[in-house]
């Protein structure tokens, strides 16, 4: 079947990325989304090279210099968010199977110096879980709401005080969970991943919707966050990913920023822009890779249709 959906799309390069891979979700992860375990991973993995030939950066810039023609199906692996286990699971498992990959990290996390707002909120959630109810009746009252764990899933970078403030109120440091947890990778980490030829990229300093921030505030996370990179593994390839995504994202932003290859998240997509390449989320619940990607090349085509595939800047 997928042999088909890419010869009828004509789209044979795909760029399949995740957040990281565990056999037990760790906290800050476990309350916003089901974690692949190593085996699923490694599953989704010989999937992709059935159908599809591995691509370095090279590769991928050679797609886009030609106009994005390729002869062979080929995918380009990345992950956001510079987590540790990518260091020490996943890395190895790549390097056995010959896979390239990039890793998109936040400048401000790495060596552990601070975390993600959205990792802060799951470790929250876990603790009210352990709160005796008056407890967490004292919670409610506080955030005002019924429903606290829809309530911090709702929360944006914005309202950092109000996670923090919780935080204090439940006497959780953060810092401590950091130093004791080590959820991200390290600066020798990631300079032994770029030695071993993996691409390190760039996912903006601290992770904020690029939507809720003005356009002063997007150009800095991206270039300090390219240039912090460029500082920690040498590399001279400037390329970046989205957090979150980069809808409602204004086209100024694009001619703003030095950036060679830009990558978003809205799935098996074309863009008006040649370096702006669009991911799939492999992140679905308990779907296998070959249910996320033929669902990404059906619904491509039904987009199709009604010229829905193409992202207009």
């Amino acid at each position: 079947m997928l042999k088909s959906l890419i010869k009828l799309t004509g789209q044979n390069v795909i760029f399949p990325f995740y957040h990281t891979v565990s056999d037990s979700a760790p906290i800050h992860i476990k309350n916003l989304y089901r974690v692949k375990c190593e085996k699923d991973f490694v599953n989704d993995l010989e999937f992709l090279l059935r159908y599809y030939e591995p691509m370095k950066l090279s590769d991928v810039k050679s797609y886009i210099n030609l106009g994005k023609k390729r002869t062979k199906p080929g995918f380009y692996l990345s992950f956001d968010d510079g987590l540790s286990e990518m260091y020490h699971l996943v890395r190895p498992i790549l390097i056995s199977k010959g896979i390239p990959a990039a890793f998109f990290c936040n400048s401000a996390f790495i060596d552990n110096k601070d975390m993600f707002f959205r990792y802060k909120i799951s470790i929250l959630i876990e603790e009210i879980h352990k709160l005796k109810q008056s407890a967490v009746k004292n919670i409610e009252a506080f955030l005002q709401t019924q429903d606290i764990k829809s309530h911090l899933l709702s929360l944006k970078y914005g309202d950092i005080n109000t996670i923090n403030s919780l935080a204090n109120t439940l006497n959780i440091r953060f810092e401590d969970y950091l130093q004791q947890n080590h959820p991200y990778m390290t600066t020798a980490q990631l300079v032994e991943m770029k030695k071993a030829g993996f691409d390190i990229g760039a996912h903006s300093i601290d992770h904020p919707l690029y939507a809720d921030i003005d356009k002063n505030d997007q150009k800095h996370q991206t270039q300090s966050s390219l240039a912090a990179i460029g500082q920690i593994t040498g590399t001279t390839d400037r390329i970046f990913a989205f957090p979150f995504t980069d809808f409602g994202v204004p086209s100024s932003f694009f001619d703003g920023v030095q950036v060679d290859i830009i990558f978003g998240t809205a799935g098996l997509k074309k863009d008006q822009l040649p370096h702006v390449l669009h991911r799939i989320p492999m992140e679905k619940g308990s779907l296998s890779a070959s249910s996320v990607v033929c669902k990404q090349y059906l619904y491509y085509m039904a987009k199709s249709f009604f010229n829905k595939n193409v992202r207009k800047r």
